[in-house]
């Protein structure tokens, strides 16, 4: 006889038992009483007949087994640590600024979808100083060779 079988006996006996108490308690403290062992034996008689009893030892075990393991096993808590770290990146990852592409002067199709019509004006002031700044910084001597390197990695 395993233990899932006594676990099985224990509940038809643990059902017996709540009938027992529920015709004798139901004499002395009223109908309630009777009604709520009389679900409770029933409720137990049903788990043993219809096998239930051997899938709750079963959850019962296994939960109790994955915890034993979560704390005493060095591997899990790396597997923990492992998943908290992706978490982290996760996040950080979706709240830093997409790179720019080099080679690229003008934003993709997207982000332009995505700018207000005052963005839009703002970007289009802000490129026309630029050029100006450029037309000034051109008429220093060296500057050629300074914005040479500055276009090639891409920073204008």
């Amino acid at each position: 006889m395993g233990f899932i079988d006594i676990l099985t006996l224990s509940a038809y006996i643990l059902g017996g038992v709540c009938l027992v108490a529920a015709v004798w308690l139901g004499r002395r403290r009223g109908a309630r009483t009777a009604v709520m062992l009389t679900a409770t034996g029933l409720l137990f008689g049903g788990l043993a007949a219809t096998g239930l009893t051997r899938v709750v030892a079963r959850v019962v075990s296994e939960t109790g087994r994955f915890f034993s393991n979560l704390v005493f096993n060095p591997l899990v808590w790396a597997g923990v640590g492992a998943l908290a770290l992706a978490g982290v990146l996760y996040v950080v990852g979706g709240r830093m600024k997409p790179r720019a592409v080099r080679g690229k002067s003008e934003p993709s199709g997207e982000v332009e979808q995505g700018r207000s019509a005052s963005t839009r004006g703002q970007a289009s002031s802000k490129e026309q100083a630029k050029g100006s700044q450029q037309d000034a910084d051109s008429e220093i001597e060296g500057m050629d060779d300074i914005d040479a390197i500055l276009r090639k990695h891409g920073i204008e």
